[in-house]
């Protein structure tokens, strides 16, 4: 009886832990089950996917051929496809490590173990953008410009974003100009100027900021060698909008200050030409003139970079409309291109552009950041459909944030 009782004992033990293992590996192909339903969608396979998108934030997008990328927290990551089957995709990377992106189990295997779940999966990139988890409030881009390393896309490169929009909502974004960076140019998000501005004028949107900061130079003497590079931030930024950020160019909205103008429009070109969609407008405060005149259109601001492109000018080195550069780009560049009188008098005893005139070419160069902070605040001016220097010719017919969308020409704003 003892040892019968010991053995029943026995079999029980067995037939729970069977029930147990059994229990497990349910649950297992379950969960697997269950994350492959997620991704199965539309015919998505192992030899049609573009893009994952795991557990870890990480996105693993095919480039061009057999080259793929793999963007996380550590930066971007090349790979090479070595082989698909109906269910997976398989990678390699430089140091000889395998990765394989399976779709039916929904994990990222790394070196034969499941490293991440898959969360999402697409035939063509942005088809995997999360939906629902927008970051709210201000939130900020970073260019990385490591001047160590040999390829350009090392040397130049965006840190991956942590935030996500929602893209049918607003888009605006704002460019801060040479040796500056977004709380110098813009204010911060706590206390400053136009950020706030823009958040409590627009609180449902997507703000972010671009910090540029690592090559915008830290010094006048360093002017040269920013403005030989800075279309580079402006190409890799359209890459950032168009792969990681997933934006809707109908809602979206870039505003540059400075040389961050031009960076604006090197954005809106490189984006136009790479999806054959145009940004919906791109807003130019004061957008440098010195030794940018001469630049093709494709790495300068210029009308054409969006389907809309404003100009606000606030200084010139000398009396407008002459053809030296100064601080500013006093020439017409835009759908609109609007001009700030100042009744302060030159030697001549007439009005003209506001921060022009010798020995006051640098003092005013931020007022365009400043008038657009105005009329976001719901101020508005007086103005002539025209460039003058007649008072006469203005009417007191309002001149506010909606004449940006509406307004063509060349518009002169009183600024009193």
């Amino acid at each position: 009886m003892k040892t019968k009782y010991f053995s029943t004992n026995i079999t029980i033990v067995l037939l729970c832990g069977l029930v147990s293992m059994l229990a497990v590996q349910v649950h297992d192909s379950l969960k697997s089950s269950v994350q492959a339903q997620k991704i199965k969608v539309d015919g998505l396979n192992g030899f049609n996917v573009q893009e994952v998108r795991d557990s870890n934030n990480g996105i693993f997008q095919k480039q061009s051929g057999t080259t793929w990328v793999e963007k996380n927290e550590n930066g971007r990551i090349p790979l090479q496809e070595t082989g698909r089957d109906e269910w997976s995709v398989y990678l390699s990377k430089t140091n000889g490590a395998k990765v394989q992106l399976d779709l039916w189990k929904g994990e990222v295997i790394y070196n034969g173990n499941r490293l991440y779940d898959i969360t999402s999966a697409g035939s063509k990139l942005c088809s995997t953008y999360p939906s629902g988890t927008a970051s709210r409030g201000l939130q900020t881009l970073t260019f990385n410009y490591d001047g160590t390393k040999k390829n350009e896309s090392d040397i130049y490169q965006f840190v991956v974003p942590n935030f996500t929009i929602d893209p049918s909502k607003k888009t605006i974004i704002l460019v801060h100009g040479f040796t500056s960076s977004p709380t110098k140019a813009f204010g911060s998000a706590t206390g400053g100027r136009l950020h706030n501005s823009l958040l409590t004028k627009f609180p449902n949107a997507n703000i972010i900021t671009v910090d540029w900061s690592s090559m915008s130079g830290t010094s006048q003497d360093s002017y040269n060698w920013v403005y030989n590079r800075m279309w580079f931030v402006g190409r890799t930024l359209s890459s950032v909008l168009q792969e990681d950020l997933c934006i809707k160019p109908e809602n979206t909205e870039i505003i540059g200050y400075s040389l961050g103008a031009h960076i604006a429009g090197t954005t809106g070109y490189d984006y136009h030409k790479d999806t054959g969609n145009k940004i919906k407008q791109i807003i130019g405060l004061d957008a440098a003139g010195y030794l940018l005149s001469h630049l093709g259109s494709d790495v300068r601001l210029d009308t054409g970079d969006a389907k809309r492109v404003v100009g606000i000018h606030s200084s010139d080195a000398t009396h407008f409309p002459a053809t030296s550069e100064g601080l500013g780009w006093a020439k017409e560049y835009g759908d609109l291109d609007i001009y700030i009188y100042t009744k302060n008098v030159a030697e001549d005893g007439v009005g003209q552009l506001l921060g022009s005139g010798w020995g006051n070419w640098r003092n005013k160069h931020d007022y365009a950041v400043t008038l657009y902070q105005y009329l976001v605040d719901n101020k508005s001016y007086s103005y002539a459909n025209k460039w003058t220097w007649n008072e006469a010719d203005f009417t007191e017919k309002p001149f506010n944030l909606n004449s940006l969308d509406s307004l063509t020409g060349t518009v002169t704003v009183w600024e009193k």
